[in-house]
């Protein structure tokens, strides 16, 4: 990460923007240039979404929408709500012990009725469904699961096609697969069902997809799957997350409850979008002009020109979009650079 490029202080109730260097023309080009550079080698985040989110300062409710990129949360729950120890849906704040991801992380509990018919759930949308080369993320710690009779206490981490097909499934069912999380396919991880982990799925093309499992500091991954088949009907598309606990029950520790955090979709970056604002322009011709990427750089930004991941694209070379001449090109750098003169002279002698 860079560090900003001002900081504001306030003097006698008037704000002042001073940049952290002291600085001649050259060092301001220098310092906004290597600012758009910064992000060159990074994915475009689509959605995001954490507990530490303003939507959720009273809480998590039916209804709630914190983040980007998502549709808002409905819930689900059978079962006999006196027995439980939180709410079936709740934010876990303290953190309980046996939560590992920290506070503050969403969270499901049930009751101890050790079937099916005793279930938390959550569902959410994503705004745009599920794009090729897009990966998700997520932060999960998983619930214990009881010596109660087999195939009636687990989790699932679902992601669930338009038609309400599940295309990718993720889930814990005691008495099945040594008790580990099993991925579509009935893929062993490995990872034991109370254990947390970061997932990481990428949908390579309609119908398959890619999953990492690594610890949540980073490392050797735990378990990997490369062009696995998704499952559900075949060819529809990914739009809905859903996760559940079924009668793992409610604990004081956090043992028997599901946590989860620190949801993401994000998309490689655009060829040709230097500046990382999600569409090719003449402003990524700046970057590539002064900080002296290579001919093969320019062609890729040239073929690419008008491509926006934001809506539609409009394609140079498909669609007949005019890409601006370097002559033309030069005269937008100019004006940039005649701009931040113009800003950094006004700012130290306002």
């Amino acid at each position: 990460m860079h560090k900003p490029l001002i900081k504001t202080i306030n003097s006698k109730s008037e704000e002042v923007a001073v940049f952290t260097y002291k600085q001649n023309f050259s060092h301001i080009v220098v310092l906004v240039l290597t600012a758009s550079l910064c992000h060159i080698a990074s994915g475009v985040t689509v959605a995001f979404d954490d507990a530490s989110q303003s939507a959720y300062v009273n809480g998590w409710q039916a209804g709630d929408n914190g983040g980007v990129g998502f549709g808002p949360w409905s819930f689900a729950f059978s079962g006999n709500v006196n027995t439980l120890l939180h709410p079936p849906q709740f934010i876990d704040t303290v953190p309980l012990p046996a939560n590992s991801l920290g506070a503050p992380a969403f969270a499901l509990t049930t009751g101890d009725q050790n079937n099916q018919f005793e279930t938390s759930e959550v569902q959410r949308t994503f705004l745009a469904p599920l794009a090729v080369g897009q990966t998700f993320h997520a932060d999960v710690n998983g619930s214990a699961i009881s010596n109660a009779p087999s195939f009636t206490t687990g989790n699932t981490f679902d992601l669930l096609g338009s038609n309400g097909s599940e295309r990718f499934s993720l889930f814990t069912n005691n008495g099945f697969g040594n008790n580990h999380w099993i991925s579509t396919g009935d893929a062993d991880t490995g990872i034991p069902a109370a254990n947390q982990f970061h997932l990481e799925f990428t949908l390579v093309d309609a119908n398959t997809y890619n999953l990492t499992l690594s610890p949540l500091g980073g490392g050797l991954p735990y378990f990997t799957q490369t062009g696995a088949l998704l499952g559900g009907t075949t060819g529809v598309a990914i739009n809905r997350l859903r996760i559940s606990a079924y009668g793992t029950g409610s604990s004081t520790d956090g043992s028997k409850e599901l946590f989860f955090d620190n949801l993401s979709l994000n998309a490689p970056d655009m060829p040709g979008d230097f500046n990382h604002d999600n569409k090719v322009d003449a402003a990524d011709y700046v970057v590539w002009r002064n900080n002296g990427l290579d001919a093969s750089a320019y062609g890729v930004w040239k073929s690419h020109f008008g491509e926006s991941s934001l809506g539609a694209a409009s394609v140079a070379s498909s669609s007949g979009a005019n890409v601006p001449e370097p002559a033309a090109l030069l005269v937008f750098a100019a004006l940039e650079i005649v701009h931040l003169f113009a800003r950094h002279f006004y700012l130290r002698h306002r």
